[in-house]
């Protein structure tokens, strides 16, 4: 992967540009090797209104990895579209908005792994980090995993 301009942890610089909440399923932990094979992305104005959504189970075309941790089956996955299928729809979804994650270097490094596989660019200029943040808050929560925090906040899961 190449050099990256991000901005960690601010908001993105247009007015109304919003917030894109972002989670992946991988087949592993090495975004060079592992594949993502699932995404969702919410994308919120600034108001907190969700105004454009999506959503993909991948077929990753390799073994789903550990599926006791995210539940995804070979089966589940076969006949799944591909992240170059969805990278178009993904993109609209991200484009000029910060990218925000629970440990989002983690999502980041294996969507820009995706893209550059299929020869797509990432839109994404600045990202925020939940788990950064959260450690910043200093809580006092026993971890900063989400369901530790869902609790915290009274939010349901």
């Amino acid at each position: 992967m190449g050099e990256t301009n991000l901005s960690w942890g601010r908001p993105a610089t247009e007015p109304g540009a919003g917030w894109a909440v972002v989670d992946v399923e991988t087949s592993g932990f090495d975004p060079g090797h592992a594949r993502v094979i699932s995404v969702a992305a919410l994308a919120l104005g600034d108001d907190g209104n969700v105004e454009h959504s999506f959503s993909s189970l991948l077929n990753p075309g390799v073994d789903p990895g550990p599926t006791h941790v995210h539940g995804l089956t070979p089966e589940m996955l076969a006949g799944q579209p591909t992240f170059g299928d969805v990278v178009g729809d993904l993109a609209a979804v991200l484009s000029g908005r910060t990218l925000v994650a629970h440990n989002a270097g983690f999502d980041y490094a294996f969507l820009a792994a995706e893209c550059e596989r299929v020869g797509a660019v990432l839109p994404v200029d600045s990202v925020m980090c939940t788990v950064e943040l959260t450690r910043r808050l200093n809580l006092g929560t026993e971890n900063l995993r989400l369901e530790t925090l869902a609790t915290h906040y009274g939010a349901t899961q």
